[in-house]
């Protein structure tokens, strides 16, 4: 990358790029449009753009940069779609070209990729047919972007990004730029699919927001191929048939996502609408293996417990230090969540929201169960980790293990969970074996809705969900305490990305192979 960073800029290589603009797109993308237009009318309105933004300035940080040149206020425009929309959106367009040149974040492979495909997705509105000036500059700078991304795709972050750059690559194969041909992106997109989605169909970053993006995009490149008349690659099609069968894993009775490593709720609306898309019927497996989780259900009650390994380095950018943590939920409402992704772009909240105390498990002495970094990814992780399940009489139980506490500590955490055929009574167990003499904290983060007391001088505590369900919580071992918590489930971007909470904890000595055992146990409704 050295040397790439002193060539990119170079005048010899953007003459480079100059070759190979069509006269008109060759083909168009076909998904629906991903705009909104309540942010269309913002940015009308001059409250999240200005009339010549400084696309590159020094003062912007890498989420502001990322923000303005991943032209999503061009979707947004594009959403709104009337003539004050378009001639505010070619405005802004006429501005980015005469500011183009290379920038390490504004050209990186997954920004240029997504920009490459809003600008294919929007070219009849911004062009309204017209051939004029305008179009023919924009047409040749997204063929030097689509030019200079097949030489720089590696070079980009791993994963999720690196699909998002893959895709827009494919649309600009379609629309005949830079030369690319379609078999060739074609081929790199299959190489991609068999690293990124594992075998149950899950991606292979862990976080169900991930996933739910990655298959978004592959749903709009398989749209978008079948429009143009390609043949669909089979790997493309098999990925899609085993991510909607895990989209459905991934979701609550709500409809919304389990939180885990950095995922948000997301819309129930616009993941059903996926769905739709799709056109799959799979429903969701008790068991993703591969992904490392289980899914516990019994009648309306649900339990998502995390038994897997991080990502693999590289593909562990957001990921949390959530071990053995499970969210629990009943019909539509949650009552046992992870706290959620970051509800800001702020380092300290970052580390926050991924440090083991933001999940539903087990910590020691106030400790990670994996060493975080600050710049993103695991500088330590689990080196063992072991799982199983067992279903009978229509009860169901996950056992699994993790040593991340083994290089500080010297302990393995084993946890089990069973759920009752009815699933009125989930019961766990969590054991520390090993002979470190610190402290544990069993948590049990509470969704903001549920309304939660100590009962029994505190050896119990009574939950109630806003339909009026309850529950009894009871331990066996420890002091039971209840602390402030706080939710991130909706975001950086919801209405609410902060809301104040309540968490469970159970507190004590380690000893070498005690169980600590606690369940919930539905009450009867009076």
């Amino acid at each position: 990358m050295g040397l790439a960073r002193l060539l990119y800029p170079s005048p010899l290589y953007r003459m480079f790029l100059t070759s190979g603009a069509p006269a008109t797109p060759r083909a168009l993308p076909a998904p629906p449009p991903r705009g909104s237009a309540e942010g269309g009318r913002k940015v009308l309105a001059g409250g999240s753009l200005p009339d010549h933004p400084d696309w590159q300035a020094k003062s912007l940080d890498v989420a502001t940069l990322t923000a303005l040149n991943g032209f999503n206020w061009l979707a947004d425009l594009a959403a709104v779609g009337t003539p004050e929309a378009r001639k505010r959106a070619r405005g802004l367009i006429g501005d980015w070209l005469g500011q183009e040149r290379w920038h390490p974040i504004v050209w990186a492979p997954d920004i240029t990729g997504r920009r490459l495909a809003i600008a294919l997705e929007t070219w009849s509105f911004v062009t309204e047919g017209a051939d004029d000036a305008l179009s023919k500059r924009w047409l040749a700078s997204l063929s030097r972007q689509a030019k200079h991304l097949v030489r720089s795709l590696e070079d980009g972050t791993d994963g999720l990004p690196r699909l998002e750059a893959i895709s827009g690559l494919v649309l600009a194969a379609l629309a005949g730029l830079g030369r690319l041909e379609p078999a060739t992106i074609l081929v790199r997109l299959a190489r991609e699919l068999a690293r990124q989605i594992l075998p149950d169909g899950g991606h292979v970053e862990r976080s169900p927001s991930a996933h739910v993006e990655a298959f978004e995009l592959l749903l709009g490149l398989r749209e978008s191929l079948t429009a143009a008349g390609v043949a669909l690659p089979g790997k493309l099609e098999a990925a899609i048939e085993r991510m909607a069968a895990m989209v459905r894993f991934f979701r609550h009775g709500d409809g919304k996502l389990a939180l885990f490593n950095g995922s948000v709720e997301d819309d129930s609306r616009a993941i059903d609408r996926l769905l739709q898309r799709a056109g799959i019927k799979t429903p969701a497996p008790d068991s993703a293996p591969d992904s490392g989780f289980e899914r516990l259900s019994a009648h309306r009650t649900l339990v998502i417990f995390n038994t897997g390994a991080p990502p693999p380095r590289g593909l562990d950018l957001h990921a949390h230090a959530g071990q053995l943590s499970f969210e629990l939920s009943v019909g539509r409402e949650r009552v046992v969540v992870n706290c959620g992704g970051a509800p800001t772009r702020d380092a300290a909240w970052v580390m926050a929201a991924r440090a083991t105390a933001a999940h539903s498990t087990v910590t020691i002495d106030e400790t990670n169960s994996a060493e975080l970094s600050a710049g993103g990814g695991m500088v330590r992780r689990p080196r063992r980790l072991e799982s199983q399940r067992e279903d009978s009489g229509g009860a169901a139980l996950a056992m699994a293990s993790h040593d991340g506490y083994a290089p500080n500590f010297g302990l393995t955490h084993r946890r089990r969970l069973w759920l009752s055929p009815d699933g009125t009574d989930l019961r766990g167990e969590d054991i520390l074996l090993g002979a470190h003499k610190g402290l544990f904290a069993i948590r049990f983060h509470l969704h903001p809705d549920v309304q939660v007391s100590l009962i029994q001088n505190g050896g119990a505590a009574l939950l109630r969900v806003p339909s009026g369900v309850a529950w009894r919580f009871h331990i066996g071992g420890g002091r039971l305490e209840l602390v402030e918590s706080a939710y991130f489930g909706q975001g950086i971007s919801g209405p609410n990305n902060i809301r104040r909470a309540e968490q469970l904890v159970i507190t004590g000595p380690v000893i070498d192979g005690a169980p600590i055992k606690w369940a919930f146990r539905m009450l009867p409704r009076n």
